[in-house]
């Protein structure tokens, strides 16, 4: 998704053909087609969706969705997010203690 520069909503929207929201089993399957993934075993399909739908409930809702991608690094962030998380991230790094600071920083005139 980094590479092609998809968004996590963007590729679940793709993922949930019939757009209600959950991405089942076929459309997972489907998926896993269109991105080419053909060298997967039933057993393994099986073990990938169980890891995915974490509360068993025979779909893949958002929120399962985004916190499995999560706990492998990939950040459910728009390109605007992403810049305030850095500087956030800056911020933390130069062990600035405040917003006031902060903004003394960025605006030194």
């Amino acid at each position: 998704m980094k590479r092609a520069k998809i968004s996590v909503k963007a590729t679940f929207e793709e993922f949930d053909e019939n757009g209600d929201g959950d991405i089942s089993k076929s459309e997972f399957i489907e998926a896993l087609r269109k991105l080419r993934i053909n060298d997967l075993s039933t057993m393994q399909i099986d073990a990938l969706w169980n890891s995915l739908d974490a509360d068993h409930s025979g779909s893949i809702d958002y929120r399962e969705f985004v916190s499995k991608l999560e706990r492998y690094g990939v950040k459910n962030r728009d390109p605007y997010e992403d810049i305030i998380y850095q500087m956030i991230e800056a911020a933390h790094k130069a062990r600035i203690k405040s917003m006031a600071d902060f903004f003394k920083v960025i605006d030194a005139e």
